[in-house]
């Protein structure tokens, strides 16, 4: 039985998905997934970029700091 290839001419029905990459179309459903994952990523690091609170994220020494020396000034704590 002769693939249903959209160039065949004796084709009488459409190419099925499953007859794509023995019709040459394989780049189709690597270029789908390839654009849906490079979409993700990029929109994943605008959102990461964007986020103010990423950018302080393993930044716990200065928050600590200072909360430890707002509390010795208000309890006067003396090292």
């Amino acid at each position: 039985m002769p693939l249903r290839c959209f160039w065949d001419d004796n084709a009488t029905t459409q190419c099925m998905k499953v007859d794509w990459p023995d019709c040459g179309y394989t780049w189709v459903i690597i270029l789908a997934f390839s654009l849906i994952i490079a979409i993700w990523i990029i929109s994943g690091m605008y959102l990461l970029h964007n986020d103010p609170s990423t950018a302080t994220m393993f930044n716990f020494d200065k928050g600590y700091m200072t909360l430890w020396s707002k509390a010795k000034h208000n309890f006067n704590i003396q090292l």
